[in-house]
């Protein structure tokens, strides 16, 4: 990936954010010991191409859509597409029966 172009917008995402959620623990910097979530985006994504500064197209254009893996305290949330923690054809469905009880109960006035 290429080098960030403007290492004063690098530092206010990760330092200065990190800052900002005060509390949490989180320095915005890689060290050991430090607490650190991973996103992988997908590098092939065509809304993240043609990649100039890799911070740039991410902040810009970068979606919820171009997430493949997810992992939070050294715990893969997210693989391959994939929530790792529940089903998700059941929270589809489930969510399918609620909506459809939710307008059933709206027709019904």
């Amino acid at each position: 990936m290429p080098r960030a172009r403007n290492p004063k917008a690098t530092f206010s995402a990760t330092v200065a954010g990190a800052e900002a959620l005060k509390g949490h623990g989180a320095t915005g910097q890689l060290r050991v010991g430090d607490p650190a979530d991973l996103i992988l985006l997908d590098p092939l994504a065509p809304n993240l191409r043609p990649l100039i500064d890799g911070f740039g197209v991410v902040a810009h254009s970068a979606s919820a859509g171009n997430v493949t893996d997810v992992m939070v305290q050294g715990a893969w949330l997210i693989r391959d597409r994939k929530p790792t923690r529940v089903n998700a054809a059941e929270v589809v469905a489930e969510a399918q029966r609620v909506a459809e009880g939710l307008w059933a109960r709206a027709e019904a006035g």
